[in-house]
């Protein structure tokens, strides 16, 4: 199946690898030469009121208590003049105490998981802040792959994992706002930078390349910095107690990250890593374009999800020899084929995110 696969051109193969996720009545329709989605409702990008040009959020995690504070600072362009309101999102939990416009208190209303902001009427292409202070608390158990509603999730301990401690977040589709109020739809790219206090013992990843690390009173603070523009729904901070190896492709860093006590599975789980990144870079012509690639393996998660520079895995999956041959290559590379098809390039909107998972389902393959 595979080799018949192959002899498809690539544009074929992914509309092949699509199709193979359509329901049983979708793909009958089909058959027939009939339209399964006539009665779907049409799909299309949100009108934005202004640029997003960069997010810059900072939470202090206070694991005991299963509470954050944040603060973020989105700096925007005004996309026409004459406009007096800002949309974002903001998840329904999060309690917000303070907005600010360049730095003076601002006004602001909320509808559900919108936050509008007033402002004086726009000019087109000036640039400005907007500033929100919040917190949340008792973060919900669920996420990605558990039935929840993404956004950040604690990892709670168990009588035979003490050590089973940390959290995740999850953006994709529009769940990073749960834990950090900005724009959250991908018709939109932003530079981003996250900057995460846990635990002195935790160690954090984010997108970019860490550009601060440092222990002060018993609590470690780390700084995450992408330069390069992307879609919101790919912002990503992992933490807890940790196992890591790092290496180096072509000049990146690399980051292999698994639960504490688990770092022995990091070689027989990752260790096609530089293979893949070589292989699908050169034949796709587009050299891997981002500042590094970690791979963390994470408690609670189902799957993987391609977070710019930082995939998030199901611990799972983690492999060893003795269970198989590379067995972890198959969702691994799925994911790093994202990072070109999904992340490089983002869907507009939600209804042509299925050209993201054919591309990587058929790099995967």
């Amino acid at each position: 199946m595979i080799h018949a696969f192959m002899k498809l051109p690539l544009v074929a193969l992914a509309l092949v690898a699509a199709s193979l996720s359509l329901g049983a009545d979708a793909r009958k329709a089909l058959q027939r030469g009939g339209n399964p989605f006539a009665d779907a409702p049409i799909q299309y990008a949100p009108d934005r009121s202004a640029d997003l040009q960069d997010v810059n959020v900072t939470i202090d995690v206070d694991y005991p208590n299963r509470s954050l504070k944040g603060q973020v600072f989105n700096k925007f362009a005004w996309i026409r003049s004459g406009l007096t309101e800002v949309h974002i999102h903001a998840g329904k939990d999060l309690v917000i105490s303070g907005v600010t416009l360049d730095g003076r208190t601002a006004q602001y209303r909320r509808d559900g998981r919108d936050l509008y902001v007033t402002t004086p009427a726009g000019t087109k292409g000036k640039s400005f802040v907007i500033g929100v202070t919040y917190s949340l608390n008792g973060g919900k158990a669920g996420g990605f792959g558990s039935g929840g509603d993404g956004g950040f999730h604690w990892i709670n301990p168990t009588k035979e994992i003490p050590t089973r401690v940390g959290f995740w977040t999850q953006g994709e589709s529009e769940f990073n706002s749960n834990w950090v109020p900005t724009w959250d739809y991908p018709n939109d790219f932003a530079t981003s930078t996250t900057t995460t206090t846990v635990h002195e013992d935790w160690i954090v990843v984010g997108n970019g390349v860490q550009t601060a690390n440092k222990v002060e009173k018993g609590r470690r603070t780390v700084t995450w910095t992408m330069k390069q523009p992307h879609a919101t729904y790919l912002l990503s901070v992992i933490g807890g107690p940790l196992d890591y190896k790092k290496d180096k492709w072509r000049g990146k860093e690399l980051w292999y990250v698994t639960p504490r006590g688990q770092g022995n599975l990091i070689d027989d789980s990752f260790g096609d890593t530089k293979d893949m990144l070589t292989f699908f870079s050169d034949r796709l012509g587009v050299e891997y374009a981002w500042p590094k690639y970690a791979q963390n393996a994470m408690y609670d998660f189902g799957g993987g999800m391609e977070n710019v520079s930082a995939t998030t895995l199901g611990e799972g999956s983690l492999s060893e020899a003795r269970d198989g041959f590379f067995t972890m290559d198959s969702l691994n590379s799925h994911e790093l084929g994202h990072q070109w098809f999904g992340d490089l390039v983002t869907c507009k909107d939600w209804g042509d995110t299925w050209l993201n998972e054919s591309f990587a389902t058929y790099m995967q393959l």
